[in-house]
């Protein structure tokens, strides 16, 4: 009877009921959105899941999601296709199966295996924390072609083929990289790549440098992802695609044209201040401008989606509410629609994703496990 209630008061929030649809036509497709809520039943457990979603992914048929907690090294197992928590997995912080400390980013891998980073090292484990892989992201030796003095890879990687290779930014701080790692776990090989179209990125970050030390730098948010054979690249400055092709070793950016939102932000902020309060000034410049998300592909339409959202401040200079806009991309990343959701009107998390022909938000009520789903359906 909670969930009940609960359900029905973000629905007024929304002032969306599930029968409302709101419909579209711009290029090719027409195209209705649906939105409910759902609730998570945690088993009167304490499921961290529900303050976010930060440190999480989705199992490969997308049926369960896993959520780390890294102050109690738990894995919180949630049913998404029941909505219910399924078990909690105890991990070790210290000793011979401990994860470590300062971690920092997670992904699965498979259905007892699991891989955690934090700055420096990465390593695969299953549920007893027994570790089937190891990798040191700042020092690692390589056979044959090396990183460049002062590059390291980021913890943020995407692993394709399994574990046996996976992608990552490098980072050069506090200079701009235009590269991205390709990393061989089997062969222990590294290829850098040059992706050209990062080089303008290098205007839409913002560095913090105090007593002539630096100190901190905003980067753009970029996000790597599989694409069958192959790697696309996207950004939240620039509407484009950035597809690296494999085989051939080349790259492809493919540029859209939006009707509804500007395609780029434009960099009228300081890119280099001296103290937290100018920073936070800057970067809330560059958040109220245009944000593209990451692309969610969804299998049961095989498509595409992607938020994109427009913050607005208010007079004290808090984000308020956002204009939130949709589109909606084919298999082969052609630009095929796009709308306005009216009835959402909150800054998307990058932690969405798309499933059953929905995109599912995060949404915490009361420190409890909801989501609001969006659902995208071609119009009769």
């Amino acid at each position: 009877m909670r969930n009940t209630v609960l359900i029905l008061s973000l629905l007024f929030f929304f002032a969306c009921k599930p029968s409302d649809k709101s419909k579209q036509r711009n290029g090719e497709l027409t195209f209705e959105v649906q939105i409910d809520t759902v609730m998570v039943d945690a088993k009167d457990e304490i499921l961290m899941a529900g303050t976010n979603l930060y440190m999480s992914d989705l199992s490969a048929d997308k049926q369960y999601l896993y959520k780390f907690d890294d102050k109690q090294y738990l894995l919180e197992m949630i049913d998404l296709d029941n909505l219910e928590l399924v078990r909690k997995i105890q991990f070790e912080k210290d000793g011979p199966t401990g994860l470590g400390t300062y971690l920092n980013f997670f992904t699965y891998i498979s259905e007892d295996e699991y891989a955690f980073s934090s700055f420096m090292n990465s390593l695969i484990v299953n549920e007893r924390g027994e570790r089937s892989w190891e990798f040191n992201l700042r020092n690692q030796k390589f056979e044959g072609e090396q990183l460049e003095e002062g590059e390291n890879l980021s913890p943020g990687y995407t692993f394709t083929k399994g574990k046996d290779e996976f992608y990552t930014r490098i980072s050069k701080h506090p200079n701009h990289s235009n590269f991205i790692a390709k990393v061989n776990t089997i062969d222990n090989t590294v290829k850098r790549i040059e992706i050209p179209q990062f080089e303008k990125l290098k205007d839409f970050q913002i560095h913090m440098e105090m007593e002539g030390r630096g100190m901190m730098t905003l980067h753009s948010s970029i996000h790597l992802q599989p694409w069958n054979d192959d790697l696309i690249i996207t950004n939240n400055i620039f509407n484009e695609v950035i597809i690296y092709k494999s085989k051939e070793d080349t790259v492809i950016a493919r540029k859209f044209e939006s009707k509804l939102t500007p395609n780029s932000k434009t960099a009228n902020f300081k890119t280099l201040v001296t103290s937290q309060e100018e920073m936070g000034a800057e970067y809330s410049k560059m958040k109220s401008q245009i944000e593209f998300g990451p692309f969610l592909f969804d299998e049961s339409s095989n498509r595409y989606y992607r938020l994109s959202d427009i913050s607005k401040l208010n007079p004290e200079g808090e984000f308020e509410k956002s204009d939130v806009f949709l589109t909606v991309f084919d298999q082969d990343l052609q630009m095929i629609g796009e709308t306005k959701i009216k009835e959402y009107v909150k800054s998307p998390s990058n932690s969405c994703f798309a499933k059953d022909g929905a995109i599912w938000l995060h949404e915490n009520v009361d420190d409890e496990l909801g989501f609001i789903r969006i659902k995208v359906m071609e119009a009769s």
